[in-house]
Parts: structure tokens; C-alpha cells; sequence
């Protein structure tokens, strides 16, 4: 699936023209995608990016209460701050 669409790198023009907000959560042990996780959160103007310790890919499934907690913060963030 990931091979067949185009890379984020060839989005950015789109990606910067996103206006909702979008929260990246990366794993620091993610070292596959982090660069990229860096380049969204540059790019995509209403973003936040938490990036959990000792953590790899799949973040919801390996810190479960940590990716709810940072989730839901950025949410009430921008249920405050709808703009």
C-alpha cells in the first residue's frame, strides 16, 4: 500500500496547505520514520508532534495510556483554541 502512493516528501506543497489541526506521535525508537515525522510537523501548519521515549512504530499499541493522555490534550487544546 505505502509503495503505491506517493511519498510524503512529494505532499508538502499539499500538506502545507492543510487547515485542520494534526497531531504526529512518533516513537524516538522509530528511527524508519522520525525524520519524516519532523518534516510534518515543519510542514502542516496547525500540527504538534509528541514524540514518546523508548517507544517504536506503533505507538498507540506499545504506550497505550501516554498516546490517550497526549491525544486528548491536544484535543481540549483545540477545542479551547478552535483557530
Amino acid at each position: 500500500m505505502q509503495k503505491a502512493r506517493p511519498s510524503f516528501y512529494d505532499l508538502r506543497a499539499e500538506l502545507a496547505a492543510m487547515d485542520v489541526p494534526a497531531l504526529i506521535v512518533a516513537g524516538d525508537e522509530d528511527d524508519r520514520v522520525l525524520e519524516t515525522d519532523l518534516m510534518l510537523k515543519r510542514t502542516i501548519p496547525r500540527s504538534g508532534l509528541v514524540v514518546l521515549p523508548k517507544t517504536g512504530h506503533v505507538t498507540n499499541l506499545e504506550e497505550p495510556e501516554l498516546f490517550n493522555h497526549h491525544v486528548e490534550r491536544f484535543l481540549a487544546l483545540w477545542r479551547r483554541c478552535p483557530s
